[in-house]
């Protein structure tokens, strides 16, 4: 293990003292394995999940049995640690969004690994109008229960980096690390997701706006709606959304 994360984390110029302390951290929270996998290759021969600016996610084993990915912060980042990412995964898995964190420390986040497509090719695939209203239904309410508890993801305008589909044809919102925690203000995260994906001039905007059949009626409307909506956050507008969006 030790030698994987010595060459992960050399790409990003750590020192012997950083790996060790990595190495700890992730003995200490039962990760026995780390594997060079994934579609992102490092400079330094291994493959991981994928990079940040911030941090580098790598695919490993949970206590000998469990798959994972870790998600670890790199030695030149801008953030102290993960520990804000680990604070909004919780609160985002208690209404039951997001990828499952299993553990961390300061330094290392331990999450389900989230196989599937992301949105953008999943959309690509063509898939039948009633999965999409499915996904699309399903994506709006994960994003009604997180402003909700007043977490605000702040990157899913742009949904292609954020959002993976699952191989059971479900959303999940990835990548907690700038969201904020707020109980007022106008930002929301059901109007960022319909922003992207509907209102959009984005290819997949305008291949789901099709495939829901949204007229130009409807989207006046919604965009009515999502104006009352930054103001509050209601049940009763959120079905309101929803009924003219899926119908």
């Amino acid at each position: 293990m030790r030698e994987l994360l010595e060459k992960a984390l050399k790409a990003f110029n750590a020192s012997s003292d950083y790996v060790q302390k990595i190495l700890n951290e992730l003995e200490l929270i039962g990760v026995t394995e780390l594997r060079s996998e994934g579609p992102v290759q490092l400079y330094t021969g291994v493959n991981v999940v994928g990079k940040g600016q911030n941090s580098v996610v790598v695919r490993g084993v949970l206590l000998g049995m469990y798959d994972c990915v870790c998600k670890i912060l790199r030695p030149d980042a801008s953030r102290q640690d993960l520990l804000h990412e680990a604070r909004a995964l919780i609160c985002a898995n208690s209404v039951g969004v997001g990828p499952r964190l299993y553990t961390f420390t300061r330094h290392v986040l331990v999450m389900e690994y989230v196989r599937g497509q992301t949105l953008d090719e999943w959309v690509r695939a063509n898939p039948q109008d009633s999965d999409i209203k499915k996904l699309v239904q399903n994506l709006l309410e994960q994003c009604f229960r997180l402003d909700q508890v007043g977490l605000v993801h702040d990157e899913l305008s742009r949904p292609r980096e954020h959002v993976i589909v699952r191989e059971d044809l479900t959303p999940c919102i990835i990548d907690f690390e700038t969201s904020s925690f707020e109980t007022s203000g106008r930002r929301t995260n059901l109007t960022q997701i319909l922003n992207a994906l509907v209102l959009g001039g984005s290819e997949t905007a305008q291949i789901i706006r099709s495939r829901l059949g949204l007229t130009e009626e409807k989207m006046r409307q919604l965009r009515q709606l999502l104006s009352m909506y930054k103001q509050e956050r209601t049940q009763d507008l959120f079905r309101e959304i929803l009924r003219i969006v899926i119908g």
